[in-house]
């Protein structure tokens, strides 16, 4: 298998597929596969969320909530696979990003309680890092969580987005 690839991507025969391998045509069109999209888009939520608490001190965790929010690199195999990370919700969201942000206060900024709420699939994460930068200028204190019916009640501070993707790339 070959690879080739700049800027920290790499890519593969299996990243693409042909679009028509009809023979008689003059020539195929080769697009990108699901997987290679879901991915780039994983890849480009990590990197933007990374640089979110640059655009606004809201979209920072504190240091308290950050040391417990994440496992420590020491932890044994075993240890880290106990640690209680929030899953993925498998279910897409039928939400805009901007619905997510709301002007109401928060109602938690409990790490326990936000742990057991799911996370946004990758593709509706991507577009909420997308619209932090927006939606914090704007005066949007919390985010409710549109994808998960059971937190639907619950208003979270922005800082949970980059927490989300954080643990994405987990």
């Amino acid at each position: 298998m070959h690879s080739w690839g700049a800027a920290g991507f790499s890519y593969s025969h299996s990243d693409f597929k042909v679009l028509n391998p009809d023979k008689s045509k003059i020539s195929n069109s080769i697009v990108p596969s699901e997987n290679y999209k879901v991915q780039t888009r994983l890849r480009i939520t990590i990197m933007l969320s990374s640089t979110l608490h640059y655009i606004h001190p809201s979209l920072a965790m504190p240091d308290d909530i950050q040391a417990e929010a994440f496992p420590d690199a020491t932890l044994s195999v075993l240890d880290f696979l106990q640690f209680p990370l929030p899953i993925v919700s498998g279910a897409a969201s039928q939400h805009k990003a901007s619905e997510f942000f709301n002007r109401q206060q928060p109602t938690t900024d409990n790490i326990k309680i936000i742990q057991k709420i799911p996370i946004p699939p990758a593709k509706v994460l991507g577009e909420l890092v997308a619209a932090c930068k927006t939606a914090v200028l704007s005066g949007m204190p919390s985010v409710k969580c549109r994808h998960a019916p059971s937190a639907s009640g619950q208003y979270l501070l922005v800082w949970v987005i980059p927490y989300w993707a954080k643990v994405l790339a987990i």
